[in-house]
């Protein structure tokens, strides 16, 4: 695995040279890692957006596993897109697209 990182204007020409190469077998854009749930806090505690009740009586879970939660799921990814007619993977169920 190795990153390459190049300013904005030589990044299209950066990746082509490195997918060129014999030995590289998959080249992508890397997206820097951000929490997309501002709200999570609330609604994983509450269902309550602005809702904190557990951190408020001292429950954080520090030091614990406690549970996971999500940020959503990037229905452009390769792996999810359906390119089909008509295809909208948003609150619909088309038995004739792509289920995820």
């Amino acid at each position: 695995v190795a990153t390459l990182r190049a300013p904005c204007e030589e990044a299209v020409e950066a990746a082509r040279a490195a997918a060129a190469m014999s030995t590289s077998v998959w080249v992508e854009r890397r997206f820097p890692k951000k929490f997309l749930n501002h709200w999570s806090k609330g609604v994983v505690q509450d269902a309550d957006d602005t809702s904190t009740q557990y951190w408020d009586l001292g429950v954080s879970g520090s030091g614990q596993i406690v549970g996971l939660s999500d940020s959503g799921i990037d229905m452009n990814n390769c792996f999810f897109y359906d390119d089909s007619a008509n295809c909208n993977p948003y609150n619909t169920l088309d038995e004739d697209c792509r289920v995820v």
